[in-house]
């Protein structure tokens, strides 16, 4: 699955990356058994750090749907970004 970022549309919302491209990740080993989104290239705005909890993605996928997804950790400071569900 494809994706790119678009600009956040609600008050409080920092926006950290844009114009990237990305996939819909998960794994089958671990409970819970966890998913997230992996992120190639973009323009990086602010501050991103490893541990960085509660991040949201907005998205268009290829085709013209949206893709919304909340509750992330930031786990991969390269290229490709990787985010998380974070579970307490």
């Amino acid at each position: 699955m494809w994706f790119s970022f678009f600009r956040a549309t609600r008050l409080g919302w920092v926006i950290l990356i844009e114009g990237a491209t990305g996939w819909v990740i998960g794994t089958r080993t671990g409970t819970p058994h966890q998913s997230g989104v992996m992120v190639d290239g973009g323009k990086r705005f602010g501050p991103l750090h490893v541990g960085m909890k509660g991040i949201s993605v907005r998205a268009k996928i290829v085709g013209g749907d949206s893709y919304h997804t909340e509750d992330l950790e930031y786990l991969n400071p390269g290229d490709p970004a990787i985010f998380l569900h974070h579970f307490p």
